[in-house]
């Protein structure tokens, strides 16, 4: 019931949104970090009202999450909204809802500017493994900071061989039909990371929170 459109280069993306025009968008880290520096070098450029309104609705924005907004302010907001922000949004090609981040750690700054201006973020994680998503967060269930919890129908549980029983954190290990069977012609490789039953050692570290939200806190290799 969906399409999907890929990006021609980093250099296209922006011309490429305005063609697709998404009502997703799936991106790393370094494309909300371009497209925010972006914005605020045009901002400083240009200056003047323009400036005053951006930076008056990402103040509000602030206000809105901590659920501190006066009715002024959310008034204020709406102005700053359909001014700036709005013309943001068209950048992206206009009816883009959310967007999903994965593969590094998105800074908490980049997420909340987002949020301000109408483009959520919602970080995920996988991998290659994993068909590739494994943990994600998402409207209906979001805790900032974490990378989500287990897809439908997989599973997750933490294993502290290596850093004892005490420890908070542990390698990550994953289960689930979105997992593979194995290297292709690779099965001592395989025997690396899959058990017999089918939880794949991912090799990342991490923990679960009582609420079963997933923080990645470092790499096996690292350790």
């Amino acid at each position: 019931g969906g399409s999907t459109g890929f990006a021609e280069s980093p250099a296209t993306i922006v011309n490429d949104l305005l063609l697709v025009k998404p009502t997703m968008l799936v991106a790393v880290p370094r494309i909300f970090n371009k497209v925010y520096d972006g914005l605020q070098k045009k901002m400083a450029e240009q200056g003047g009202i323009a400036k005053k309104l951006f930076d008056m609705g990402i103040e509000i924005g602030q206000k809105r999450r901590e659920k501190k907004a006066s009715l002024a302010d959310n008034v204020k907001f709406t102005l700053a909204d359909r001014i700036v922000f709005q013309k943001i949004r068209d950048k992206f090609g206009g009816r883009l809802k959310l967007a999903i981040s994965s593969s590094a750690a998105l800074s908490p700054k980049i997420a909340e500017f987002f949020e301000d201006i109408g483009i959520p973020i919602y970080e995920s994680w996988g991998m290659t493994e994993l068909s590739p998503a494994h943990a994600v967060n998402s409207p209906s269930r979001y805790k900032p900071g974490s990378i989500g919890a287990p897809i439908p129908g997989s599973a997750i549980k933490i294993d502290k061989t290596y850093t004892g029983e005490d420890s908070r954190d542990g390698e990550i290990i994953a289960y689930g039909p979105n997992v593979m069977i194995g290297y292709h012609n690779a099965p001592e490789a395989t025997a690396e990371v899959l058990s017999r039953d089918g939880w794949f050692h991912t090799g990342d570290f991490g923990y679960l929170d009582r609420d079963g939200f997933l923080f990645v806190t470092g790499r096996k290799k690292n350790v």
